[in-house]
């Protein structure tokens, strides 16, 4: 007979940060942040950080300092509508001074630069398929985020792991 697995603790996902990306009024642009905002409460409850932003920007780095992992979740223009991608920034990207915007392997890389720490990370990104003007995801989109929240949940447990 085996042990009975481990009740959830409240620290289980210390050291993880998730980002998501993207401007909801802007329909699917919107759907790193509906992933997050969707994954808040349950991982905010284990310890994880999770923000939300319109783009990801240099700041973010001082953010990054003390985490171990951390997951980007931002819309695809390049996957077909809903289609999730999973993949891991290519370092060698630090941003120069004049830019204010960035991009997640970026940031990881200015992240090491700056402050000698360079937590393990991945994008999780999903096809969207209307960027215009208003509110609210299509309906691919809403299937590629309910993909994708599996996909974090799962990529969560196992990059604090191997931290």
């Amino acid at each position: 007979m085996s042990a009975p697995a481990p009740a959830p603790t409240r620290d289980r996902l210390a050291g993880l940060v998730v980002v998501g990306v993207g401007n909801e009024l802007r329909r699917d642009d919107g759907i790193g942040v509906a992933v997050a905002r969707a994954l808040s409460g349950s991982f905010g409850e284990l310890g994880a950080r999770v923000v939300l932003l319109h783009q990801l920007v240099p700041e973010l780095a001082a953010e990054l300092t003390g985490a171990q992992a951390v997951i980007f979740l931002d819309a695809a223009v390049d996957l077909p509508p809903g289609a999730v991608r999973v993949a891991t920034p290519a370092p060698g990207k630090v941003p120069g001074s004049a830019t204010h915007q960035t991009e997640p392997d970026a940031l990881v890389d200015l992240c090491a630069a700056l402050y000698g720490t360079r937590p393990a990370a991945m994008i999780v990104s999903v096809g969207a398929a209307d960027l215009e003007a208003g509110v609210g995801l299509s309906t691919a989109a809403r299937q590629g985020c309910e993909r994708a929240g599996e996909i974090v949940r799962a990529l969560a447990e196992e990059m604090i792991a191997d931290a």
